[in-house]
C-alpha cells in the first residue's frame, strides 16, 4: 500500500512526524506549566491540612494563611490566637522536610524559563531547586506524561484515532476506507496482532459479529477469556472475503455453552495486505442481548508512543499538525 498524507480528522489518512516543531514546543511548555501549577495547587493544600490539628469541629481547629494575616473558621468557630494554631513541633517538622535535600517539597510554583539549547528550566523560589531538560529530554518528558494520560483514554469509546477504544461502543465508521473511527494496527502487514474486549455484562454467547471497516478477511481466531482464566476457542479459520473493497460484517456462530463477557480477536495481518481495521465487535447472547465492548486493549495500535496534544478539559487532541477534536471526557 502507497504512502499515506496527513489530511484533516476523520478523513482517514495516516501520517508520521519526527522531531519537534514550534506547535510541538509550545505544547510541552504549556504542559510543564500545568505541571507546576499542579505542584503548586498540591503543596498549598499540604500546607493547609498541616493547619488544621486533630479534632477540627472544635473552635481550637481555627486556622489562618500565612503571609496574609487572614484566618479561616467554620461558621460559628471563634479565632483564638490563630496564628499560633500550629504547633511548634509541626512547624518544625515541615521545614525539615522543604529542606531536605533527597526530595524537596514543592513550596510554590517554579519559573519556567527557556534554555539556550531549545530546552527550558523549572526554577523553584529561594534558589535551592532547579531542573534543567534538553530538547531530547523534554521531548521523552512530554511523551511519558502524555502516555500516562492517555492510557485511560485509549481503551474507551470515542478516544484518539485508532486506538483500542475506536473498535469499542457501536460501530460509527459509515463505509469501507482507512478512517480513524477505527482501530488499526501499528504497521500494516505485520503479523499476528489481538483486539481484546470486555463488555458490559457476562452472558451465554450465540454469536460474535466483527464489523471490519477497512481490508477485511484477516481474523483468524475468536476466542473467549473464562471467568477462570482459561481461553475458550469459538472460532478458528480463514474467512470468506466476497467483496474486498466494501466493509465486512464477519459473524461467527459460537458453540452452546459458551459464558463470558470478554472477547479476544486474533488476526494474522499478512493475510490480506494494507491496514486491516476493526470497527467494532458485537457479543450477542443466547438470551437475544446484544452487546458493545466498554473497553478495549490490543497488541498495538497506529499512533502508539506519538504525543498526543491532551486539553483534557476539552477533550483536544492535537496528532501531528492535525488538531483532531474528539469528545472524550464524560463518555
Amino acid at each position: 500500500m502507497g504512502s499515506k498524507k496527513l489530511e484533516p480528522w476523520n478523513s482517514g489518512a495516516k501520517c508520521d512526524h519526527g522531531g519537534m516543531n514550534s506547535k510541538t514546543a509550545w505544547l510541552v511548555g504549556g504542559q510543564l506549566l500545568s505541571l507546576a501549577a499542579i505542584g503548586w495547587l498540591w503543596s498549598e493544600n499540604q500546607e493547609l491540612r498541616g493547619q488544621h490539628p486533630a479534632g477540627h469541629g472544635s473552635a481550637a481547629s481555627a486556622s489562618a494563611r500565612e503571609g496574609n494575616g487572614s484566618a479561616y473558621v467554620s461558621p460559628g468557630e471563634e479565632i483564638p490566637g490563630a496564628r499560633s494554631s500550629v504547633s511548634p513541633e509541626r512547624r518544625v517538622a515541615a521545614d525539615k522536610a522543604k529542606s531536605s535535600a533527597s526530595l524537596p517539597a514543592l513550596a510554590s510554583r517554579p519559573a519556567v524559563e527557556s534554555s539556550p539549547d531549545g530546552g527550558v528550566i523549572l526554577r523553584w523560589p529561594g534558589g535551592g531547586r532547579s531542573v534543567a531538560m534538553n530538547p531530547e529530554e523534554l521531548l521523552a518528558f512530554e511523551q511519558e506524561m502524555r502516555a500516562a494520560r492517555l492510557e485511560p483514554l485509549v481503551k474507551k469509546p470515542g478516544g484518539p484515532s485508532w486506538t483500542p477504544g475506536q473498535s469499542a461502543g457501536p460501530p460509527d465508521t459509515a463505509s469501507h476506507g482507512d478512517f480513524a473511527t477505527a482501530w488499526a494496527s501499528s504497521a500494516p502487514d505485520g503479523g499476528k496482532e489481538w483486539l481484546q474486549l470486555s463488555y458490559p455484562n457476562a452472558t451465554e454467547i450465540k454469536q460474535v459479529v466483527i464489523h471490519e471497516s477497512y481490508n477485511p478477511g484477516a481474523v483468524s481466531r475468536v476466542l473467549a477469556l473464562m471467568p477462570d482464566g482459561r481461553e475458550q476457542v469459538l472460532w478458528e479459520g480463514t474467512e470468506n472475503v466476497q467483496n474486498p473493497g466494501e466493509k465486512m460484517d464477519s459473524v461467527f456462530d459460537v458453540p452452546a455453552g459458551v459464558r463470558s463477557d470478554r472477547l479476544r480477536v486474533e488476526l494474522d495481518t499478512q493475510r490480506v495486505a494494507g491496514w486491516n481495521e476493526i470497527d467494532a465487535v458485537e457479543m450477542i447472547g443466547s438470551d437475544g442481548s446484544r452487546q458493545w465492548a466498554s473497553e478495549s486493549t490490543a497488541s498495538s495500535y497506529y499512533g502508539e508512543g506519538r504525543s498526543y496534544g491532551v486539553a483534557a478539559q476539552s477533550g483536544a487532541f492535537l496528532s501531528g499538525d492535525s488538531v483532531e477534536l474528539e469528545n472524550t471526557i464524560g463518555r
